[in-house]
């Protein structure tokens, strides 16, 4: 055998103390290479350049068009933009879609603390507006009063964030649509017909054809919808989210906190669901209804008994009841919708009882009456005496049986079309949903299981609640357009995985017909880290700003200081107007001679306004 050459000896040679080096080496010599993180699929969207401008005024309620002469307040410290996401943050390839953001910047902005991002309901209720009314809220002049002070604190060192939730507002928008028509239900309480029935249920798979024919439906959840918050929080370069939500926005919240718990910051959650039950329905829609009838029948009925001389209906607390049920099905219809939403909000209780004045005055024209036609009836309502009080003549235009008198004549268009079966204002029109009716649909129906799929089940229930609590019943109870969904889009976080660590600050009126005290207490209960703020006696939706320090400033320290209060804590709530001597809280106030009073009474109006409309209505 010829010896191998001397230049291969040498490559073998330094091969083999390359592989002893390996083998008995020092890991320390040779370390290891790092396993390789990978990359943030979202990081492109994280870092994105956001274009911030000034906002139009239109975006703060001016409306050149309806109210031309109006003179939009300015807003300059407040920019609009909107920020690109995620379609589908589980398949990015499914494109992007756009959501607006209003952004108030911090006064002192080397005092910044983070941002506060709000929330105002729905689903599909549009917050984009609530940053700058609670900067103008919380802007108050100095003063050695601590209350001012802690506000302005909170102006000062917080960025307040108003978004539109993807499917309204500025967002991309969601539309469900059809050429056919929606079938008249004209009475759905009364006329449990299967004709009628039948209606309902033909609507109802209408609404839900007409929306999933939308390609971007199934994106519309409260998943994705917690995660353009947190995309809002990371593009704002935040750790942590800082949060006011109300109604449908705790719902929101919890399950943000369900997705992201290492980044929830300071959390009040007002006017609850029931945000750890596992259906939307247990959530909120099968206690709605009991919880607005509540309100009808004992708070507004014992009100108008302790008030006989105003409102002409007796002292019997059970009244409002009694007047209801006494209607004749076409009349009581036209009251039930007269009512309408308002059954939330305190500050006209005194119309909500003098609507039933009205009804009552109303059935016994019509039961002396007959054949009268509708322009008769006008006249018999023009002369009627439904009141004699003058109770309120120092604090309206109006006095009370002016007022019954107006609202009568309203209930006689809808009661006439209901009598003869007439086109009401959106029959006989291709069906089309606005932005907001279709997000609150796609959402009730994408987030969650229904708590049966039995239509049998619904119908029972339907009946069994026209029947005991008409006034917040509507045809969704019995028909909703869920139960022709094929099936949620998402899967909700459990609330038991973060019930030790999440620790909001909730807020809960004792008689809140929208979000019902029971239920929020059994989201209370399972969170035993949270805080809550307990209003009695009260039936209005959502309480903050509520007007009185016992509310309000636990509010403003947890947000400024971080600091939750003992686990709960019972505030009074505030009286009906009739109920003090002076009507100077609720309804009819005295106007203020102070016009910065007069502003900031104004503001919290159209914040509570909002939280009425965009109120969750099965």
């Amino acid at each position: 055998m010829r010896p191998l050459p001397s230049k291969i000896l040498v490559t073998l040679a330094s091969l083999s103390a390359s592989v002893v080096l390996t083998a008995c080496g020092d890991s320390h010599d040779f370390p290891p290479k790092p396993p390789l993180v990978p990359e943030d699929p979202l990081q492109s969207y994280r870092k994105q350049s956001i274009d911030w401008q000034q906002c139009d005024a239109t975006v703060f309620g001016y409306d050149p068009v309806n109210n031309p002469n109006a003179v939009p307040k300015p807003k300059e410290y407040a920019s609009c933009a909107n920020i690109r996401v995620p379609l589908d943050y589980a398949n990015l390839a499914k494109g992007d879609a756009s959501i607006g953001v209003v952004r108030v910047y911090a006064r002192t902005p080397a005092a910044r603390a983070g941002a506060i991002l709000f929330n105002p309901g729905g689903p599909g209720g549009d917050g984009i507006a609530l940053a700058p009314m609670f900067a103008d809220l919380w802007e108050k002049p100095s003063s050695d009063d601590s209350d001012t002070q802690a506000t302005n604190a909170l102006r000062d060192r917080y960025d307040l964030i108003g978004f539109s939730p993807r499917g309204v507002g500025a967002s991309s928008r969601l539309y469900c649509a059809s050429n056919e028509y929606l079938k008249p239900v004209f009475n759905q309480i009364d006329d449990r017909s299967a004709e009628n029935i039948g209606k309902m249920r033909y609507n109802a798979e209408l609404t839900a054809s007409a929306c999933k024919k939308n390609p971007i439906v199934a994106y519309i959840n409260t998943e994705q919808t917690a995660r353009d918050v947190d995309m809002i929080r990371s593009v704002l370069g935040d750790d942590k989210l800082n949060y006011l939500g109300f109604s449908y926005g705790t719902w929101l919240g919890a399950w943000y906190a369900g997705l992201f718990p290492e980044h929830v910051g300071r959390m009040v959650l007002d006017g609850n669901m029931n945000f750890a039950a596992t259906t939307f329905d247990e959530g909120g829609v099968v206690v709605q209804p009991p919880s607005l009838q509540r309100i009808f029948d004992n708070i507004l009925g014992e009100y108008a008994a302790r008030h006989p001389d105003i409102f002409n209906l007796g002292d019997n607390p059970g009244v409002t009841r009694a007047v209801l049920d006494s209607l004749q099905p076409d009349l009581k219809s036209a009251l039930i919708g007269e009512i309408g939403d308002s059954l939330s909000d305190p500050d006209i209780a005194n119309r909500n009882v003098m609507r039933v004045t009205a009804a009552n005055g109303l059935k016994q024209l019509i039961d002396a009456n007959p054949e009268a036609d509708i322009e008769q009836l006008e006249q018999l309502v023009l002369a009627y005496p439904f009141t004699s009080s003058q109770a309120f003549n120092a604090y309206s235009n109006l006095n009370d049986e002016m007022a019954a008198r107006y609202l009568a004549l309203r209930m006689l268009e809808p009661y006439f079309r209901n009598k003869g079966k007439g086109v009401g204002p959106n029959e006989n029109k291709p069906l089309v949903l606005p932005p907001e009716t279709a997000v609150f649909q796609t959402v009730v129906c994408n987030d969650t299981p229904r708590i049966s799929t039995d239509p049998g089940f619904w119908l029972n229930m339907g009946n069994k609640y026209a029947a005991d609590y008409p006034v917040g019943t509507n045809s969704n109870v019995t028909a909703s357009p869920c139960n022709h969904w094929s099936k949620p889009t998402t899967s909700k976080p459990s609330i038991t995985a973060i019930a030790n660590t999440f620790s909001p600050l909730m807020v809960q009126t004792q008689f809140d017909g929208q979000t019902a005290t029971e239920p929020a207490m059994k989201a209370f209960d399972a969170l035993p880290k949270a805080s809550l703020v307990f209003v009695k006696n009260e039936y209005q939706h959502g309480s903050y700003p509520h007007e009185t320090a016992c509310v309000d400033r636990k509010v403003i320290d947890y947000l400024l200081n971080g600091a939750l209060p003992e686990r709960r804590t019972d505030c009074d709530g505030k009286p009906l107007a009739l109920d003090v001597p002076v009507p100077s809280s609720r309804n009819l106030k005295p106007k203020t001679a102070d016009p910065e009073q007069a502003e900031r009474q104004r503001v919290i109006q159209k914040i509570h306004d909002l939280y009425r409309r965009n109120a969750i209505k099965f």
